[in-house]
């Protein structure tokens, strides 16, 4: 069996937050079937991007599940991610950007080998 899809839904349906509040959610996994499941993890990560090069702001690393089986049907991983300094605000302009994304792996296993399936959310 297979995991059809993966969706990041944070609890803000807006995906801004504000400094100080917690980053938080759920990854939504629908399955086919029983799906060994051999890593599920997300980060929250902050890029300021110029056309040279790309320097990381945040990087937190969140393990959402040990491994495990995924059940048939419509899984809830549950997130929350706690920033401990003020991070710098998105922006987008002519020569820098600041973005920030949830970033989600998960590594499932079969017969048939690992297969990986990642997905992107940006927020702020």
């Amino acid at each position: 069996m297979s995991i059809n899809a993966v969706q990041i839904c944070p609890s803000k349906s807006t995906y801004t937050y504000d400094f100080s509040e917690p980053i938080c959610g759920d990854v939504e996994v629908q399955c086919s079937g029983e799906v060994k499941c051999r890593q599920a993890k997300a980060a929250l990560v902050g890029l300021l991007t110029c056309k040279a090069k790309s320097v990381q702001l945040v990087n937190l690393p969140l393990t959402l599940q040990k491994p495990d089986v995924l059940p048939k049907g419509l899984s809830r991983l549950p997130f929350r991610f706690v920033l401990q300094e003020d991070p710098m605000q998105s922006y987008e302009g002519c020569a820098v950007n600041i973005t920030y994304e949830i970033v989600v792996e998960l590594l499932s296993t079969s017969r048939f080998g690992t297969k990986t399936y990642k997905q992107r959310c940006e927020v702020w």
